[in-house]
């Protein structure tokens, strides 16, 4: 059983730190959780088929005395909580949820990155008219396009990703506009990191 509580807590570790970890890309933690939320609900199924099956070949078993309740008691008797431990998962995940709710790593990975991101701000072509392929790494993030917006802004996108035919766009921008980015104007959003900086969302327009 100690073995087991390891395990646990040596996981609860590991996701946390993850997560921690792949928040300073934006978007990428919100479409990792997406995705687990829609595999879980489409596994579902099969895990409550599962637990059905295992709980009646439990039943089969007892009915036929191939259980034997006491060594399982013999087992588990010893079973004892840590809650000093349960108190330190609870600490890290609780901590961790406050970090990535401030957007703490973030924060953090963009200071360290933003010199490599003011260097380009003058070379940002008009996103109308220019090439916005830039395929370069800036500090700790890989930036595929930029460009500046004619409505205001210099934006540089780290992340993106394709739903059927909707394509959604994250990353940084320099004193952003409030009408879209040189990526699309729908669902646009901007988030302030510092200064003038800030981290921005939206999808392709379609219409």
């Amino acid at each position: 059983m100690k073995l087991f509580s390891n395990i646990i807590f040596f996981i609860t570790i590991v996701i946390c730190v993850a997560a921690l970890a792949i928040s300073i890309y934006p978007g990428v933690l919100s479409e990792i959780i997406f995705v687990s939320f829609v595999l879980f609900f489409i596994g579902l199924p099969i895990v409550a088929a599962i637990g059905i099956f295992l709980l009646i070949a439990l039943i089969v078993l007892a009915q036929r005395g191939k259980l034997d309740q006491l060594q399982l008691n013999r087992k588990f008797k010893n079973f004892r909580i840590s809650w000093r431990r349960v108190a330190m998962m609870v600490a890290i995940v609780v901590l961790s949820g406050i970090l990535l709710k401030f957007q703490i790593p973030r924060r953090l990975a963009f200071r360290v990155s933003k010199p490599a991101f003011e260097q380009m701000l003058v070379q940002a072509p008009v996103s109308s008219v220019g090439d916005m392929k830039l395929n370069r790494q800036l500090g700790l993030y890989y930036v595929d396009e930029y460009a500046a917006d004619p409505r205001g802004g210099v934006y540089f996108r780290v992340y993106s990703s394709r739903w059927i035919f909707q394509i959604t766009s994250y990353g940084f921008v320099y004193k952003p506009n409030s009408k879209g980015s040189p990526f699309g104007s729908t669902n646009y959003q901007t988030f302030r990191i510092f200064g003038n900086w800030y981290w921005f969302e939206d999808s392709t327009d379609w219409d």
